[in-house]
């Protein structure tokens, strides 16, 4: 699985996988956003640290400053990367090696997604949620982001 690049080089895997898992929880919960977050996905893939600070919308390209599109992209790859790569620690010592394979699996699409249990959709939640607040966003707007996730990881498992 790849990681996100700089300089706008092509890439498969985890930056295309981020990029969709994006676009369905904002289609499902920020519907008005569907117009810029391919702008905002697109600028952020040419070489915007992703994980490692809190991003503000592309100067220029008409981004409402209160959008969620970029801390939601930062906060999906944040993931994704903990969840390849096992660095965090919340990833392994709360969700164990098969909820970490789980979650790689319905972030990837990888066949066959079997879903998460309640408590491993506890702990993806609260990260989500604590990495949206790192990111600029409040408690109310973090904790909806962490529900759509969610729901999105839900879909794709086979439950709703």
């Amino acid at each position: 699985m790849a990681f996100w690049r700089r300089g706008g080089q092509g890439t498969k895997g985890q930056h295309d996988e981020v990029v969709m898992l994006g676009r369905e929880v904002v289609a499902a919960a920020y519907p008005s956003e569907l117009e810029i977050f391919d702008d905002v996905a697109a600028e952020l893939r040419r070489g915007r640290a992703l994980a490692t600070r809190p991003l503000r919308a592309p100067v220029g390209m008409g981004v409402d400053l209160s959008a969620v599109s970029p801390a939601l992209l930062a906060v999906l790859s944040f993931l994704a990367a903990a969840t390849v790569t096992g660095a965090v620690e919340w990833t392994v010592a709360t969700i164990g090696d098969t909820g970490r394979r789980r979650l790689a699996a319905l972030m990837t699409r990888q066949s066959p997604a079997v879903a998460l249990d309640a408590d491993e959709e506890s702990a993806v939640y609260a990260e989500v949620v604590a990495a949206a607040e790192r990111h600029g966003l409040d408690r109310g707007r973090a904790e909806t982001m962490g529900a759509a996730v969610i729901g999105a990881l839900r879909l794709r498992g086979g439950r709703e």
